[in-house]
């Protein structure tokens, strides 16, 4: 069966419609393909955990891509030895 397919449109202010055009030129899309890229992304995150609205985890998502190399790089290191031990801890509990 096929699946359902929806058209949006919406309009965007010029600062918004600036920022769409650039990361669409950086990325070799068009508008329209960076726009589409972007909400898919989005949607993600709204899957993933964080709710449209939710303000506390925007200023926390903010936060992370702020960061610099080196922290970024430490923060994947703690967060990747972390989900290592909860799966160990999942695994002793299955025992």
């Amino acid at each position: 069966m096929a699946k359902p397919r929806y058209s949006y449109t919406f309009t965007l202010d010029t600062p918004e419609a600036e920022d769409v055009d650039r990361i669409a030129h950086d990325l070799h899309l068009t508008p329209t393909g960076a726009a589409k890229r972007l909400f898919l992304e989005r949607l993600a995150l709204e899957h993933a955990g964080w709710k449209l609205g939710d303000d506390k985890k925007a200023t926390a998502v903010e936060a992370l891509v702020r960061l610099n190399d080196k922290k970024f790089s430490r923060l994947v290191s703690f967060l990747r030895d972390d989900l290592q031990c909860q799966e160990f801890d999942a695994q002793e509990k299955a025992r």
